[in-house]
């Protein structure tokens, strides 16, 4: 019986765990774009505040520090985020949706490139955290240890920028049961230009240069593709700039 219970202890915890895991892409690396439509375009819902002007990378460096933080008080990480730019602009960002572990997740990753490559980007930064994508798409970690790690790209070239840590335990528990945890910043590793990147990383940054042929001049495209996204279970949002 104690065997038993310890095995759906077990199961609880995984499903919990690949809800939680916003995830990665298809071992095609050719994620399937939803088609904006006059209905996604005009379906708003819960939609998140326009976000504040930053200065990148470095405001947005910190902020996803501050939300992996915020995340790990809660029993998980910060989910693979991407954040897109134009003519110096920041238009919004795109958060995993949950996904469940292997080529889901990393189909769920390279899906994320759709916002940037709508809205025509010229650069974009996406967070991820090391040991997190590496369960979830079930490839070997490309780095130490626990990182969160940020790329700075164009259609070109990237820079990508490290920031190790310890997991520290806290005492409490979170409400579904997970530990409470915070991270301790370690030195950041050196930054690296046109580094080796995970499969899925790799995959959706090259996805957001990709030409799309879609010709829909009734409606609003890079807030139709933000809809398109939210209704598949991603967190966006978008800034003033996107959709004035």
């Amino acid at each position: 019986m104690g065997t038993q219970n310890q095995h759906r202890r077990r199961a609880s915890k995984t499903k919990r765990r690949q809800q939680r895991l916003g995830r990665t892409t298809a071992a095609s690396d050719q994620p399937v774009y939803p088609e904006p439509t006059l209905r996604t375009a005009s379906v708003r819902g819960a939609v998140p505040p326009p976000i504040p002007p930053l200065n990148f990378p470095d405001d947005i460096n910190n902020t996803c520090k501050d939300l992996h933080a915020i995340d790990m008080a809660d029993g998980g990480v910060l989910a693979p985020h991407l954040f897109v730019v134009r003519d110096n602009v920041l238009l919004g960002y795109v958060g995993l949706r949950p996904v469940y572990t292997g080529q889901d997740a990393t189909r769920g990753v390279a899906q994320m490139s759709y916002l940037a490559a709508v809205a025509k980007a010229d650069e974009i930064i996406a967070a991820w955290e090391t040991l997190d994508l590496a369960i979830a798409c079930q490839h070997a970690s490309l780095r130490a240890g626990p990182s969160l790690n940020m790329i700075h790209a164009t259609a070109t070239t990237h820079t990508l920028y490290g920031y190790p840590y310890q997991v520290r335990y806290r005492p409490g528990r979170t409400s579904t049961g997970l530990p409470e945890a915070e991270p301790h910043w370690l030195a950041e590793s050196a930054t690296i230009t046109d580094a080796p990147l995970e499969p899925a990383i790799h995959a959706m940054v090259r996805l957001c240069w990709q030409p799309l042929d879609i010709q829909r001049p009734d409606i609003d495209m890079v807030s139709a593709a933000a809809t398109s996204l939210r209704e598949l279970g991603y967190t966006v949002g978008l800034t003033e700039a996107a959709v004035s």
